[in-house]
């Protein structure tokens, strides 16, 4: 289904990352499953740095948009500081123009520990290399 007929743009850059971590998720998946030889580690790194590319690509066409008010979002995300990050999912993130919500990607399977290393699925990552915020 189109995300909205006003943001092709938009919806052309959230499929590549939504099947960029798709295919991270594939990758790690086989590395916890079958350990990182084989090369796997080294495609893991390479798909967690495509993701990490292309979603910061998503979140920069997201702040132009907003910009150039083809996008609305809730008034808390366009503060600094501590607001923006505290209030939640609250709120939608919507086309100017038609006013439908715009389906936002979840990043569900890597988490920080407590301890600030990151996790997969609730278990420490093998391969040490950063995930996107």
């Amino acid at each position: 289904m189109p995300i909205c007929s006003h943001l092709e743009d938009y919806e052309a850059q959230f499929k590549l990352a939504e099947a960029a971590y798709r295919q991270c998720v594939r990758l790690v998946d086989a590395v916890m499953a079958e350990g990182p030889g084989n090369g796997r580690a080294q495609l893991v790194i390479k798909a967690i740095e495509d993701w990490r590319q292309l979603d910061e690509r998503l979140r920069s066409l997201l702040v132009e948009l907003v910009k150039n008010g083809r996008v609305r979002v809730p008034r808390r995300m366009t503060r600094p500081g501590p607001h923006r990050h505290g209030a939640g999912t609250q709120g939608s993130i919507i086309c100017a123009t038609c006013h439908r919500a715009l389906p936002r990607l979840k990043y569900t399977d890597w988490q920080f520990a407590h301890n600030g290393v990151v996790t997969y699925r609730g278990r420490d990552f093998p391969v040490r290399q950063p995930v996107p915020r």
